[in-house]
């Protein structure tokens, strides 16, 4: 809180490691690093942002400053929020700064790309109980997928399919299934709004 300029700042750090979440109730902030501090307040009901949900079926997270709960924001990663007595307003502080002069040559960053992969698979391969993934159909899970069958890993598939075809991605996903022979289980996944 900085008591000359009346104003008080919730500050999220450069990555987004560490959440920070916030909703605003009758002139009232209410902050906290877990949603279910928020929901305890009792300002806010545990309801379903559709919109947030729909971003994390297609990309495992809500997209800043969307929660999954409606009412509920978090702070992006990498800028902070002002409170006064004009509202809540979000500021950027940090950005990624990218200089093509410090660009490494692509074939190099393709091999380090390459092993990083390699080394994040093989590590989360490491388990007491069968391992599975998640198989969306889309580029992210495919390449996963990818290097778990490069390292030999016996595995099962998931996935959701929607009867909404804007939705449904079971195309894509039955393609790779059958690419990489796994054994998959489908489940559909509809909603009522």
């Amino acid at each position: 809180y900085d008591t000359k300029r009346n104003k008080s700042f919730l500050i999220r750090d450069r990555i987004g490691i560490a959440p920070l979440f916030y909703c605003q109730d009758d002139g009232v902030v209410y902050f906290a690093s877990e949603i279910k501090s928020i929901l305890a307040t009792g300002s806010v009901s545990a309801k379903l942002n559709m919109d947030a949900f729909f971003d994390f079926i297609h990309l495992w997270s809500a997209l800043a400053p969307e929660t999954l709960f409606a009412g509920i924001n978090q702070v992006s990663p990498g800028c902070y929020i002002e409170i006064d007595h004009n509202g809540v307003t979000e500021k950027r502080y940090w950005d990624f700064d990218f200089d093509p002069a410090d660009e490494q040559i692509l074939d190099d960053a393709i091999d380090e790309l390459d092993q990083l992969l390699s080394d994040a698979v093989k590590i989360r391969l490491r388990a007491d109980v069968p391992v599975a993934a998640y198989l969306s159909g889309g580029l992210d899970s495919t390449i996963i997928l990818s290097y778990l069958t490069r390292q030999g890993a016996d595995l099962e598939t998931f996935s959701l399919t929607f009867d909404d075809e804007q939705l449904n991605e079971e195309s894509f996903q039955s393609e790779v299934v059958k690419h990489f022979s796994t054994r998959h289980h489908s489940f559909c996944a509809n909603y009522q709004l």
